[in-house]
């Protein structure tokens, strides 16, 4: 079937609504303004859409309205009143100052508030035993250890089982049927004949004695231990004594531990070995050191052999040799050369051969016009061009000459300035020395001060005093001017 149509009717938009709208008089005209028009008859969807897309009146400029003119809501204008400002400087805080009374006494009341008071002591604990506070645990049994069953163990019980069954099988619980046979005894049991026991002697052997052989089964089930019954159990078990009850009646006292104290042993270290050897080595060393020295210092000179033995010595070994005789170097750079030199002769000849041949069809060539024309005989012209005059010639090193004279002439200047004005430095600075030390000299003359006049006139006379006397005045203390203003 088709689609039902919707009964919804279309979405109309409306202006949010919005702070800025309900801050100020001229705000809430404009917003109920727009209030009325939409209030009032009936308005189509595109009128509505064109109002939501233009500028609110709020964000227009009214034209007929004066910008001087005040706006409604403000307060209107009026003259300012003068007012004297009070500065802090007349309003003077008190001091709040508090006696040592007053603070013996506050700190008395805050030592009252934060006194320690203790709880009083509850009776349990000194009724108890020390076990006061303590949680009581039941005791657990004590945890009985059973062995592993392991897949080994089972094994090695199968395996003796089925060992004990062929044994009782064999001792005649089997079948009745069974006859024992015997297997044949070996010759070397039997008796000896007669002959072979005259020809060696019988010896006496000595029994074997049967030794289990160690297999490793065995070792397995020896971790096994078999089942015990009750009767073996307690006869094997210690009778257990039990730690008597301690009495809780009686308070506890510590006991001191009278143990005897831990006595340090010295280490050993390997260090102490190693430094030991290291001693030895050492002094061994120096004593070796000092045997040399000692050897150094005590020389014993060779003994002088005889004149006869000294020139006669040597002669006797040396033989005398042929003189070396020298050989030619076979160079591979003097075959080259041979053979370059035999080359390049070859190469001369071959072409003074071909000169000869080409020079021995010569024919020379007819003579020119001009020489038997003497009108058609070139005659050479007097050139323009000036002689050519010689000049010297200007070496750089004859300029560097020059300019080094003139640099070793500066040079030359500028030590004998600097000669003098040394010499002149010295001489000022000696100047000043002596005259420092005249100087000195004069101060170092003691000489005696004069006699004060006051030894040779009368007594020292105390005459009165011309200043005036110091007149009192009041001074302008802030407490004055406070009385008179309060």
């Amino acid at each position: 079937g088709t689609a039902a149509r919707s009964t919804k009717g279309l979405t109309v938009p409306k202006s949010p609504a919005l702070r800025t709208t309900t801050r100020g008089s001229a705000l809430n005209d404009s917003s109920a303004s727009d209030g009325e028009v939409g209030a009032g008859g009936y308005q189509s969807l595109q009128d509505r859409l064109k109002q939501f897309d233009s500028t609110p009146k709020r964000f227009r400029k009214n034209k007929g309205q004066d910008a001087a003119t005040p706006r409604s809501h403000s307060k209107p204008a009026a003259l300012t009143n003068p007012k004297t400002p009070d500065f802090s400087k007349f309003r003077r805080k008190e001091a709040k100052v508090q006696s040592a009374a007053d603070r013996e006494e506050a700190a008395f009341q805050e030592m009252k508030k934060s006194q320690f008071r203790a709880r009083p002591l509850s009776a349990k604990v000194l009724e108890s035993c020390g076990d006061l506070g303590v949680p009581k645990v039941d005791k657990k049994q004590l945890t009985n250890p059973t062995g592993p069953r392991l897949r080994s163990h089972e094994r090695s019980e199968h395996r003796r089982s089925l060992s004990r069954e062929s044994s009782r099988e064999s001792l005649g619980g089997g079948d009745a049927s069974f006859e024992f046979k015997a297997r044949p005894a070996p010759a070397a049991t039997k008796a000896p004949s007669a002959s072979s026991a005259a020809s060696r002697p019988r010896q006496s052997r000595k029994l074997t004695i049967p030794t289990s052989p160690q297999l490793r089964t065995m070792v397995r089930s020896r971790s096994v231990t078999p089942c015990a019954s009750d009767d073996d159990l307690n006869a094997s078990t210690s009778s257990f004594k039990a730690n008597p009850m301690p009495d809780f009646s009686r308070t506890f006292v510590p006991k001191h531990d009278k143990s005897r104290l831990t006595e340090p042993a010295p280490f050993v270290l390997k260090s102490d070995a190693r430094g030991s050897e290291k001693e030895k080595e050492f002094a061994a060393k120096l004593d070796k050191q000092l045997r040399e020295e000692e050897e150094a210092r005590n020389v014993k000179a060779n003994p002088i052999r005889h004149s006869f033995d000294m020139n006669h010595s040597h002669s006797s070994h040396h033989e005398p040799r042929p003189l070396t005789e020298t050989k030619p170097f076979n160079l591979k750079s003097d075959v080259r050369h041979e053979v370059f030199q035999s080359q390049f002769q070859d190469k001369v000849s071959q072409e003074h051969e071909e000169e000869a041949g080409r020079f021995s069809s010569f024919h020379a060539r007819k003579a020119p016009r001009t020489t038997s024309d003497r009108k058609s005989v070139f005659a050479p012209q007097r050139s323009s061009q000036p002689l050519t005059e010689v000049q010297n010639v200007e070496f750089n090193v004859d300029r560097r000459m020059k300019q080094r004279a003139e640099f070793d002439s500066r040079v030359a200047e500028k030590r004998a300035s600097l000669d003098a004005r040394r010499r002149d430095e010295e001489e000022r600075r000696h100047e000043e020395e002596e005259e420092e030390t005249r100087e000195l000299r004069k101060r170092l003359v003691i000489k005696a001060k004069p006699v004060p006049s006051s030894v040779y006139q009368s007594s020292f006379e105390v005459s009165r005093s011309t200043q005036p006397l110091t007149e009192p005045t009041s001074p302008q203390l802030r407490v004055n001017t406070r009385g008179a203003r309060r």
